[in-house]
């Protein structure tokens, strides 16, 4: 849990992945909280994480900053849906997947 907390985005999004496994509310809310940082390696770091885990959580995380500016965080948006949509670890809605298509499609131009 100590990771949880530990400034590097890399090591912070690893440990929230692996956290997943054991105590889900607890991952999904450190990965909340970096999605929610002004630092853009920390918002790439948590959607990268949440792409591994492609559970339901993670995929409703993910769309939340689907308008992020930065590339290097879209770039990881993108990667993260294609694994989601990849995986189909949960049923998908079709809202939800007409969401992540629109976003793949975008990511083509």
């Amino acid at each position: 849990e100590e990771l949880l907390r530990d400034d590097n985005n890399r090591v912070r999004a690893n440990a929230a992945k692996l956290m997943y496994d054991i105590d889900v509310n607890l991952s999904i809310k450190v990965l909340k909280e970096m999605l929610e940082n002004p630092s853009k390696r920390m918002r790439a770091s948590a959607v990268w994480a949440l792409g591994e885990i492609s559970s339901e959580e993670a995929l409703d995380l993910i769309l939340t900053i689907k308008d992020e500016d930065d590339e290097i965080v879209r770039y990881n948006i993108i990667n993260a849906l294609g694994k989601v949509k990849s995986l189909q670890k949960f049923p998908i809605s079709k809202i939800q997947l007409n969401q992540i298509n629109d976003i793949l499609k975008l990511s083509h131009i």
